[in-house]
């Protein structure tokens, strides 16, 4: 699972395919991925910066293969689709 963590007017300005869109600020506060506590989960925003802080708050909320994406161009680079 890929979790884009912009604001969703970033988003939907481009995406990685197949990503979903829960904001730092929804995950902040409460918004948590639907799936299981060990599926492996990727993160990415614009630099790193916000996915860096959604991953340590998923850890605490019991995820347990979060991983920091770092930015979308860093995705594309490896490989990810965007739209």
């Amino acid at each position: 699972m890929i979790i884009d963590v912009r604001d969703k007017d970033e988003y939907e300005n481009g995406h990685i395919e197949d990503s979903v869109n829960i904001s730092l600020n929804d995950i902040m506060n409460g918004v948590l991925p639907d799936c299981e506590k060990d599926e492996n989960i990727i993160l990415c925003c614009i630099s790193g910066g916000r996915s860096s802080r959604a991953k340590n708050t998923l850890e605490s909320a019991g995820f347990t293969n979060v991983e920091n994406g770092g930015g979308i161009c860093d995705l594309k680079a490896k490989g990810f689709k965007m739209c």
